[in-house]
């Protein structure tokens, strides 16, 4: 009786088993991302030279000193606290979604202190999906300042005429083009240009009637001199207002000065044209 039970026992484990295996999903698939090696020193400064500015950087040893250059955000300076530097990693990701991998080892005489990175120049990068990323967001605005124009609906207040000349879609992204005149003597400075989503005949700022939409440029605004003019492109992920509401394009000037406020029915934000 009790052989009996083993033998059972064995082919539950067996029949258990084989089930199991069959279950089990097929071969993991991954890519091997391999560091590119660099050699640093403690008597010079290697410099690491980004197509898009760099958002995230990881040392794998605290004896590696890492900084952004001045007044740039693509180039990344490397420098040894030591001689006996172990060797090491450091993990760079860019704003265009790349990831660089790089292995890091001590020498008096590295053979390079300058490298460029391409967009595709080394195997050690790795490309991450992202919403919208400065690359798409540059490309977009490149493409909506050359595209020809087909709007003009306009406001002149303060001595500034703010005129709507297109709306562009480009990869999932909005783009609206802008043309500010200042008619004043008065340079004109802007701080800030915000969309606004806001109920009809309430332009004023209300904080319980309007939205504010997310303006994706970081680059600041160019002054417009004195009875000069200039044009600017403002990015936005893709948006509708409903029927009683609008879009306000207000622009402010620096130092609590002039605003601006041009209003954009719902129908001509409807009329955005695609480019590619």
């Amino acid at each position: 009786m009790c052989s009996m039970k083993k033998i059972c026992s064995a082919l539950f484990l067996m029949i258990s088993f084989r089930v199991m295996a069959q279950q089990m999903p097929g071969e993991r698939k991954w890519t091997v991302i391999e560091p590119y090696p660099i050699d640093i020193t403690c008597n010079n400064t290697s410099n690491l030279i980004f197509p898009f500015k760099v958002i995230s950087v990881d040392r794998g040893n605290s004896l590696v000193l890492v900084q952004k250059a001045k007044h740039v955000d693509n180039i990344l300076q490397l420098k040894a606290a030591g001689k006996y530097l172990d060797t090491t990693n450091l993990s760079v990701v860019t704003a265009d979604g790349k990831f660089y991998s790089f292995q890091i080892a001590y020498s008096d005489h590295p053979s390079s202190l300058n490298l460029v990175l391409g967009s595709d120049s080394l195997d050690a990068v790795g490309q991450f999906t992202r919403s919208a990323n400065d690359a798409v967001i540059c490309k977009g605005m490149e493409l909506a300042e050359n595209a020809t124009s087909f709007m003009r609906a306009g406001v002149h207040e303060q001595g500034i005429g703010l005129q709507l000349r297109g709306i562009y879609l480009y990869e999932g992204l909005c783009y609206f083009k802008l043309a500010v005149r200042n008619d004043s003597a008065f340079p004109f400075d802007p701080e800030a240009v915000r969309l606004m989503v806001t109920d009809k005949h309430r332009v004023k700022r209300s904080g319980s009637q309007e939205k504010e939409m997310a303006v994706l440029s970081r680059k600041s605004l160019p002054a417009i001199d004195g009875n000069g003019h200039g044009d600017l492109i403002i990015p936005a992920n893709v948006f509708t207002v409903a029927p009683k509401q609008r879009l306000v394009i207000r622009m402010v000037e620096k130092n609590n000065g002039r605003i601006v406020q041009l209003q954009i029915s719902g129908k001509r934000l409807l009329r955005a044209r695609a480019i590619k």
